[in-house]
């Protein structure tokens, strides 16, 4: 057993290239399998333990105003196990010197008597229900405190109610409702400096909201067991009467449904890629060790003629697959976790999960490890097998040459005449070794897919960034009042000097429904030809905003299954009276490039609301030279919620794309190993191939250089094909990508530019000439006489 591990060991030496080539494709795989994985499982083991320690709430109801009691009514229902009413709205930061921002404030009944959303410490301490000396104290979440450098003793102003009113922050907090802080679905990627959340109690934000004995919101938790459909009706009953604006589930709350989407990316994401590297590192691995049987065929004849068996030499070199296979595995295992600890730091940037843990799980990586290596193992059995057939006294003599037909291009004489001697070996090689061919092609197919996919996402971000600030906004400024106001009210902001245009706007919070289905939107309505904003439908044409009827969001149009000409009913959501119902026809599907809205004229918004010339917030056109003093005086006027500054949004993500860029760079990278292994692997075999061959052109009188470019013709023909069929392959693989990474509140269209083709087929020809150039090393290092000298 000792000469056949001396054995196993010096064929790894002697094939260290090949032998490392299978290994890189195979660590690859698993790295990017194991690192998604891992920080799916470390997202959705902390999710679950935060959302049990704090309680999360099963399902979500606001009203316009019910009384404080109304949550021990709740508990009182059939199947209701708990049951937390309180009060939330949103107010203006005052900041001297500094943009203005928003806060969240949420009502925490105290004392805490098994309410739902508990708020968890994670720096400072809890607040008191009765602060010394009139305090209002709250807790603050973490992005908005690090985005601002605000600790606990540091005083924050706010407009509320008309008066400024001073808060006094105690601590830093994490709420379940609060995992990934943002307004609203239209704002996915929310600058924190710009919008945070802030717990206090109950009692306290009653005062501060003049609501005494009011709540706005309540929540509840469901028995086990309990008929969840029938409850939330029952509750909607008691409910209605103090203007029920919306109730939704648990996964609608938005917080959620983004860390949902999150870990449906990482899953799809762990899916996609791995299998690809895997099926062509077995490949690999089946032609090379099938290859490997053919070349040393002489010397399993020998080991057989000493006595060995087949299932000892199936042993020998199964277990070079075995070991390729297994290291990989390790590697790859390795490599995945310390990429996940990266991933895992780089989510804490962004969700606010006080336990986001870093912690290696043996099930996941044992399980890809065992049948990583159940599968490099048989694909290597398989391709040994032939180790069964050889026979000792045959295997001293050379293998006959296979019997073949003519190729396809030998069957066209007008092409086949006009090509060279070498390009006709070739094709004649690739005719011989077609299988071999074959997996050679699909390497480089997939590689060129993959370096496409792995830049598409810079492409159509790009695109994105370019149709979201540069066309369909053309204002410099979006500021909105805190409550809607009459139009009138407004026009001392369009009167600031350096305001160029101002176009008013309403943004209306509405339930949408066709049918049985419905669902939560925003109606952004404008005056008809609007200058400021474009719309378009989702071919990118403009669509002019009709006076009468509604311009429907795709996405809500998709949900709802509704078409243009489609009669839609429209509730409105605002908390400042009882809802109010409208039909609205529809004219037209929109789609913006980020966020979602539908789009009305100002006209038919007031209709919904029985009012007139309303509006919520104004657009702004101004002289650039003139911006610092327009930011100024917005800054000065306190009924004013926020200003938000399209320059600094812009600044902001491309800050955040600065984190996707990375995300590219590995991708592209282990796009490469993969389009660089297999091509070197080919390379490799067909030099081991054809030796005689080789030896006998250069005895004839070939240099190195001839052969050499004998030997890059096959590959070169291969790469041709893989850069032809793998630049539309990209495209489709990055198409259903997309598709699998879409939620209900994020997709982006597939856009790839024409540079992106050029440098993914350019990339694969540096890799295939670098592989040939690796591989070519041999060709110096043929001993003519050694090897064409016959075998007696």
């Amino acid at each position: 057993m000792r000469t056949l591990w001396r054995k196993l060991f010096r064929t790894i030496v002697s094939t260290k290239g090949q032998f490392f080539a299978v290994l890189s494709v195979i660590a690859v795989g698993i790295t990017l399998y194991v690192a998604m994985a891992a920080v799916s499982e470390n997202l959705i083991h902390s999710k679950d333990l935060f959302y049990a320690e704090t309680s999360f709430a099963d399902h979500f109801f606001h009203v316009v105003n019910a009384p404080e009691g109304i949550g021990e009514r709740i508990k009182a229902v059939k199947g209701v196990l708990a049951a937390t009413a309180r009060t939330q709205k949103d107010v203006p930061v005052l900041w001297e010197g500094k943009k203005r921002a928003n806060l969240r404030l949420t009502g925490y009944p105290m004392p805490d008597n098994g309410e739902l959303n508990r708020v968890k410490v994670i720096g400072g301490r809890m607040f008191d229900k009765y602060p010394k000396l009139g305090a209002v104290e709250v807790l603050i979440n973490r992005q908005f405190a690090e985005a601002h450098k605000l600790k606990p003793g540091m005083d924050l102003d706010v407009a509320a109610e008309g008066k400024r009113k001073v808060l006094t922050i105690v601590g830093i907090a994490a709420s379940p409702e609060f995992v990934y802080t943002v307004r609203d679905a239209a704002g996915l990627l929310e600058d924190p400096s710009t919008f945070g959340a802030a717990i206090m109690p109950e009692n306290q934000i009653q005062e501060l909201m003049g609501r005494k004995g009011s709540v706005n919101q309540v929540l509840i938790r469901f028995a086990p067991g309990a008929q969840k459909e029938e409850i939330v009706q029952k509750i909607k009953e008691i409910l209605q009467p103090y203007g029920l604006l919306a109730e939704y589930p648990q996964k609608d709350q938005l917080s959620e449904a983004i860390l949902r989407g999150e870990l449906t990316q990482l899953r799809a994401f762990s899916r996609f890629l791995p299998t690809i590297f895997l099926a062509i590192a077995l490949l690999m691995q089946f032609v090379f060790v099938g290859r490997l049987v053919k070349t040393q065929r002489g010397q399993i004849g020998l080991l057989k003629a000493l006595g060995y068996s087949n299932i000892s030499l199936l042993f020998l070199y199964g277990s070079y697959a075995f070991l390729a296979t297994t290291i990989g595995a390790f590697v790859g295992i390795a490599l995945g976790y310390g990429l996940a600890s990266l991933l895992v730091r780089l989510y804490s940037i962004f969700f606010n999960l006080p336990r986001l843990e870093e912690t290696l799980r043996l099930g996941t990586a044992g399980a890809v490890a065992f049948l990583s290596i159940t599968a490099g193992t048989t694909a290597g059995l398989a391709a040994a097998w032939g180790i069964t057939s050889i026979r000792p006294a045959e295997s001293m003599r050379p293998t006959f040459p296979k019997a073949t037909k003519r190729s396809f291009l030998e069957r066209i004489p007008i092409l086949w005449n006009h090509l060279g001697l070498q390009w006709r070996m070739s094709f004649r090689s690739l005719s011989r070794s077609r299988f071999r061919a074959f997996v050679t092609a699909m390497g480089a197919i997939f590689s060129i897919a993959l370096l496409v996919v792995s830049l598409f996402s810079k492409d159509s971000m790009d695109d994105l960034m370019r149709r979201h600030f540069s066309y369909d906004r053309q204002y410099d400024y979006l500021v909105r009042i805190i409550s809607p106001v009459k139009e009138g009210e407004i026009l001392n902001i369009s009167r600031i000097d350096g305001v160029l245009e101002a176009e008013p706007f309403l943004e209306l919070p509405v339930r949408i429904k066709l049918g049985r289905k419905n669902r939560e939107d925003v109606l952004l309505a404008m005056e008809p030809s609007p200058s400021l904003v474009r719309i378009t439908n989702q071919e990118g044409k403009e669509l002019p905003l009709p006076e009468e009827g509604l311009l429907l969001d795709w996405f809500t149009a998709q949900k709802l299954e509704a078409k243009v000409g489609d009669e839609l009913q429209v509730q409105s959501m605002l908390d400042l009276g009882p809802p109010r119902y409208g039909i609205f026809r529809v004219e037209g599907i929109t789609k913006r490039a980020m966020g979602s809205a539908s789009m009305v004229s100002l006209k038919e918004a007031n209709r919904l609301l029985n009012e007139q010339n309303v509006v919520s917030g104004v657009m702004l056109k101004i002289d650039p030279g003139l911006s610092d003093k327009v930011e100024r005086e917005l800054e000065r006027m306190v009924n004013i919620s926020s200003v938000l500054n399209k320059k600094d949004e812009r600044a902001y993500f491309q800050k955040n794309l600065g984190y996707m860029y990375y995300s590219i760079g590995i991708l592209v990278l282990f796009s490469s190993v993969l389009g660089f292994a297999i091509i070197y692997n080919s390379s490799v075999i067909a030099l081991s191939e054809r030796k005689r061959t080789l030896a006998a052109l250069k005895a004839l009188g070939m240099t190195n250089q001839e052969v050499a470019v004998y030997l890059w013709s096959e590959d070169g023909f291969l790469l041709f094909w893989g850069i032809i069929l793998g630049l539309p392959l990209g495209k489709v693989l990055s198409e259903l990508y997309a598709v699998a990474v879409s939620t209900d509140l994020f997709s982006f269209n597939v856009i790839i530019y024409k540079s992106t083709y050029f440098l993914a087929a350019c990339g694969g020809i540096v890799l295939g000439i670098f592989a040939w150039i690796l591989a070519l090393k041999g060709v110096k290092e043929l001993k003519m006489i050694e090897i064409l000298k016959a075998n007696d």
